[in-house]
């Protein structure tokens, strides 16, 4: 691949032509039944529509769509906690692949170099993912995905040529079941996620987690014709990592632990794991006039 770009004048990484170029393999196995094994090792995704500029004022994260093709495929197996109520919450993002060769998290202060060449993405090493149905009637979704240490180089204000980690070694792995009884009108299913980190850099392991897992199972059943329904999921969480990194998702906007106006929080600046769980049961009349309740 070559481009030509604007080269700042005494930018040593960059010289207004870029050339650059890897090596990558895509399999794609039929296994028995419906099951279908995609594998990739460093996949190139180029040519995947470009996300829309936003502007982010607010404290909420910006989700972007999945657009990938390798992700995309059959991506509908992994969705859980799927519910018939209406609340104003939606429903748990429990597997989010857009996580997976993501913007380096690491980022450096314009007062600690003259000029920096960051990578834009996280490099996918390899990744593989198991779709499809059992003969035994078992949806089942199961995805690795590894990536690798990313590093940045800029020149410091002395001059020197520095290399500093922005993106660790990681891990990313999640497995999903789901079953159907009774013609369809009985649903059961299960979730696990996992993300573990090399951590070795001291200032990437003062900035993340070194591991997240998440657990849960969701159910569904239909009665009286399809008329009424009840349906939820319960699920746990667990994060771990360094007392600074854990006290900084406990600041984090997704929690806020420190604010005044949370009596039922307590925020501790020397823990070094983080426990949730996340539940919701609803009880819906469907068709004609809806009548749904959630608990």
């Amino acid at each position: 691949k070559a481009q030509n770009t604007f080269a700042p004048q005494g930018d040593p990484f960059r010289d207004g032509s870029e050339q650059s170029g890897s090596v990558g393999a895509d399999l794609k196995w039929g296994i028995k039944g419906d099951l279908t094994l995609n594998a990739t090792v460093h996949p190139d995704f180029g040519q995947v529509e470009v996300d829309p500029a936003v502007v982010n004022l607010t404290a909420t994260e910006t989700f972007f769509p999945e657009k990938r093709p390798f992700f995309v495929e059959r991506s509908e197996l992994f969705n859980f906690g799927q519910t018939q109520s209406s609340n104003y919450f939606s429903v748990p993002t429990t597997f989010h692949a857009r996580r997976i060769g993501r913007v380096p998290q690491r980022l450096l202060s314009p007062f600690d170099y003259s000029f920096l060449d960051m990578p834009a993405q996280t490099t996918i090493a390899a990744a593989a993912k198991l779709t499809g149905k059992t003969r035994d009637g078992w949806s089942i979704g199961a995805l690795d995905a590894v990536t690798t240490e990313e590093r940045a180089r800029f020149l410091d204000t002395l001059g020197t040529e520095q290399r500093l980690p922005v993106e660790p070694l990681t891990n990313y792995a999640v497995a999903r079941v789901r079953r159907e009884l009774h013609g369809g009108n009985t649903r059961i299913g299960g979730i696990v996620t996992d993300v573990s980190r090399d951590l070795s850099e001291p200032g990437l392991e003062s900035l993340l987690r070194r591991h997240a897992t998440v657990g849960g199972v969701d159910f569904a059943h239909y009665w009286a014709g399809r008329r009424w329904s009840v349906d939820g999921y319960f699920q746990a969480s667990r994060v771990a990592g360094s007392a600074d990194a854990i006290a900084a998702t406990q600041r984090s906007s997704a929690h806020y632990f420190q604010r005044p106006d949370a009596d039922h929080l307590t925020y501790d600046a020397t823990r070094t794991s983080l426990e949730g769980i996340s539940d919701l049961i609803s009880l819906n009349k469907l068709g004609g006039k809806h009548w749904k309740a959630s608990f």
